[in-house]
């Protein structure tokens, strides 16, 4: 029992020791990661400041959280950057890149991928740092930092440049200085400027570099580093555009040395022993301290040298040098491309596979979940299935003998009009017996008499004289009309109300269509021709159509 009793407070202390140890931890995590916010506050204005704070953060020596190590991550990798200290290597900023890989908000993720796209470009991996500042630019949408996006888009050109793509160069150029507008940041504007001129100088757009290099210079005076990058820039311009300065090109490299105590770069030396051509003993003298320093690209500038001096032979052979030495870079360039297409094809490959992979368990467990889901729903299905079915045949058999008898109505209905008309059509034939049998008469004697004149002027006149009584006799058409609407529901009393501009003649014609003559019997009663009896039906009809009646239908069915 005592035993029992010792194991219990054993287990006690300890879990209360865990208890203090875990909240040091987080309020230690939490106190420092505020630190961190607050030098995050100021690191755009006072880099040497947080540098030094950031410095005096150790996270070894710290049991901090992975996201407190990841923000100390991140902003010793930018204070190091604005403090123009070039990181070659990814240690610093690897706590920030396996966080924000997966966490954080959009911001750290873009500066992430934004610093170590930095990282890659100071150790002259472009193509790694092109893919970081890819996946930075993915970022751009959902992030609240426009500076750092214009400075991505600046970095993004500066890879362009160094691949000699001058269309994707300017294009990003522009984007960046179109972000620096937009936010008011005229010291980043007037900075991307001089990004946007080497763009247009590396796209031989002389001009409009020179034009975009002096507004920059009017306007980046106390910018010390800026300064010396754009007069160095505007200084090659000087010398490569067709219209060279070289005295303009030498003020401009004496500004970095005597205003801003800086000293040239390589590349500026060769600028300006070019300029320095016409002094020969100078010139040559500067070129062998580059060759001691192991300045390898010096052919080219040489190439250069003693074309300004018309050495034609000498510079030939410069030139044919720098070509070599630019084959085998272009040649290795093409090797490397191969290799990382290659490398990249297979990297796709492996990864479409594992997403496949991936697709078909999660298509397996969809597919058992959704037979479970259908195996429920068939055994629920079952407990109402014939209640269910005898409700449906109920109202399927309601449904049918409704639809039976309205079918049932309609036919009958449809079996009482034909009926009428027949009828009306039989009685009609009664009233003009007496006149069609006439007309059979006259037609039998025309045919068995043809040849004789006189017999055919005989016939034509009585039945024109029959036809003409048929026509204009106004009591017989009267008799006529009473018995269509006895025989038809009063169908020519309502059409008279509904058209009553109709004329006699229009009646008339409606009557004997009504009872069924045909058209070439009806042109012969009332003296139309073939085309005018049709085009009077028609025209009947359309006013009919317009009608708002409830006899239209009617009409329609008993005029053909």
């Amino acid at each position: 029992m005592e035993r029992r009793i010792c194991i219990g407070e054993f287990v006690m202390k300890h879990f209360i020791l865990m208890l203090i140890a875990v909240s040091t931890l987080l309020s230690c995590s939490k106190g420092t990661y505020s630190r961190l916010q607050e030098i995050e506050s100021y690191i755009e204005e006072d880099p040497k400041r947080a540098l030094e704070e950031i410095r005096n953060i150790n996270p070894d020596n710290l049991r901090l959280s992975p996201r407190t190590k990841a923000k100390h991550a991140l902003l010793h990798s930018m204070a190091l950057d604005k403090n123009y200290i070039d990181l070659t290597t990814d240690s610093i900023i690897a706590p920030a890149v396996k966080y924000y890989s997966k966490y954080g908000s959009a911001d750290d993720r873009l500066l992430m991928h934004y610093y170590k796209g930095r990282i890659y470009e100071n150790g002259g991996d472009i193509d790694k740092a092109a893919i970081e500042y890819s996946k930075g630019e993915n970022l751009v949408e959902h992030v609240s930092n426009d500076i750092v996006v214009g400075r991505l888009y600046g970095c993004m050109a500066d890879v362009y440049n160094k691949t000699h793509n001058s269309a994707k160069e300017l294009e990003y150029a522009y984007k960046a200085i179109d972000v620096f507008e937009k936010v008011g940041n005229s010291r980043h504007y007037n900075i991307t400027k001089g990004v946007v001129a080497m763009a247009y100088a590396n796209a031989r757009e002389y001009n409009k570099a020179d034009s975009l290099y002096k507004e920059s210079l009017a306007s980046l005076e106390e910018d010390t580093v800026s300064m010396v990058v754009l007069l160095g820039n505007y200084a090659r311009l000087k010398v490569l555009s067709p219209i060279s300065d070289h005295n303009g090109a030498i003020r401009l490299l004496g500004r970095i040395s005597n205003e801003y105590k800086k000293p040239l770069s390589t590349n500026l030396y060769c600028v300006y022993a070019l300029q320095l051509a016409g002094r020969i003993d100078e010139c040559d003298s500067i070129i062998k301290q580059l060759e001691k320093l192991g300045v390898g690209d010096l052919n080219y500038w040489q190439y250069l040298i003693y074309k300004h001096r018309e050495d034609n032979k000498l510079a030939l052979q410069y030139l044919e040098n720098s070509s070599k030495r630019y084959e085998k870079q272009i040649n290795s360039l093409l090797s490397n491309t191969t290799d990382n297409a290659l490398k990249d094809y297979y990297s796709s490959e492996a990864e479409k596979a594992r997403m496949e992979m991936k697709i078909k368990v999660m298509a397996l467990i969809l597919a058992i979940l959704a037979v479970a889901m259908i195996l429920s729903a068939v055994i629920l299905k079952l407990m109402f299935i014939n209640r269910k079915k005898q409700r449906a045949m109920e109202t399927y058999l309601d449904m049918y003998e409704n639809a039976s008898k309205k079918l049932a109505d309609y036919d009958a209905q449809i079996d009482e009009h034909n009926s009428k008309l027949n009828i009306l059509r039989a009685s009609f034939s009664q009233v003009y017996k007496k006149q069609f049998t006439t007309i059979g008469d006259l037609c039998l004697t025309y045919l068995t008499k043809q040849g004789k004149k006189d017999v055919k002027d005989h016939i034509y006149r009585k039945v024109e004289k029959l036809i003409a009584n048929i026509s204009s006799d106004e009591k017989l058409h009267s008799q006529l009309e009473k018995k269509i609407n006895a025989e038809l529901d009063n169908i020519i009393l309502h059409l008279r109300n509904d058209l009553p501009k109709l004329s006699n003649d229009d009646m008339r014609f409606i009557c004997y269509c009504i009872i069924g003559f045909d058209a070439t019997l009806i042109s012969v009663i009332l003296n139309l021709s073939m085309e005018n009896v049709y085009t009077k039906k028609s025209r009947l009809k359309a006013k009919i159509n317009a009608l708002n009646s409830p006899y239209k239908e009617n009409y329609l069915m008993y005029i053909p």
